[in-house]
């Protein structure tokens, strides 16, 4: 085969697989995965177990992190959801990350505000912060009472919740529910 025709073929691979590359860049930037919605708090259809009460608090937490020092924020996050079935009054947890991206989510139910507090004020939990804040560039946090017969079976009912409590012209979370479950 004649070099220029065999410098065709090589740059047009290449420039395919530099296509491809980039294309799957782009889509798998936009997924997110998250963990399964569980907790002490949930039967196994669902719904609240009994001596939950009434309502419960449903906190949301979505943090867009600095990608070359988030390292330490996921490592400390997962020491945190690895201890979560340790804090009294937790019903259900979850945490979702954006593949190859800069953002990280939490969902936490609690049986009530006192234990939502105490969560946020253990060690664990103080630590994780405390390791995590070089990569944070941004973080917002929705806390909001809800029926517990309305705790959400999946993280697209968990946006819904949160923004039902918003003025009209506000998403809480507008970005994340393109990509989590």
């Amino acid at each position: 085969m004649g070099s220029a025709r065999r410098g065709l073929l090589e740059r047009s691979w290449v420039g395919g697989v530099a296509a491809l590359a980039g294309a799957f860049a782009f889509v798998a930037g936009g997924c997110a995965i998250s963990t399964p919605l569980r907790g002490p708090g949930l039967a196994d259809g669902g719904e609240a177990t009994p001596g939950v009460g009434d309502t419960v608090w449903l906190a949301m937490t979505h943090a867009r992190l600095d990608t070359h020092r988030r390292e330490r924020f996921d490592e400390h996050t997962w020491r945190v959801y690895d201890a979560m079935p340790e804090h009294e009054g937790l019903v259900l947890y979850s945490v979702g990350k954006r593949l190859f991206g800069d953002e990280a989510w939490t969902l936490t139910i609690w049986r009530d505000h006192d234990a939502l507090d105490r969560f946020a004020t253990s060690r664990s939990h103080v630590d994780a912060i405390d390791a995590g804040r070089p990569a944070l560039r941004r973080i917002r946090s929705h806390v909001v009472e809800i029926p517990a017969a309305e705790i959400p079976r999946s993280w697209s009912d968990a946006f819904d919740i949160v923004d039902a409590t918003l003025p009209a012209d506000e998403d809480a979370f507008p970005r994340m529910r393109r990509w989590l479950p």
